[in-house]
């Protein structure tokens, strides 16, 4: 399997009402939870090469007593879909 990295610079979330520190320790535990994803099931079909600038995902609910990690969880799936949708 090839060498993949994760580096997410900025996660805008519309509609959240994240302090910037909590929006912060919610990117780095996206961005760890969409490593595992990729470790564990393998590049998306359809994943571009090389640095991907922007992803849109879909709008996703997760509710407002869901803790960070399941908010991280749900949010790297959305991704995970979103780069396998990339052409």
């Amino acid at each position: 399997m090839n060498d993949f990295s994760i580096n997410i610079e900025t996660l805008v979330l519309d509609g959240s009402q994240l302090e910037p520190l909590d929006a912060a320790h919610l990117a780095q535990r996206t961005e760890r939870a969409l490593q595992r994803l990729i470790e564990q099931r393998g590049p998306p079909v359809g994943l571009p090469g090389g640095d991907v600038a922007m992803i849109e995902a879909p709008n996703t609910n997760v509710g407002t007593t869901a803790g960070a990690d399941q908010k991280a969880e749900e949010l790297a799936f959305a991704l995970y879909q979103a780069l396998g949708r990339m052409r």
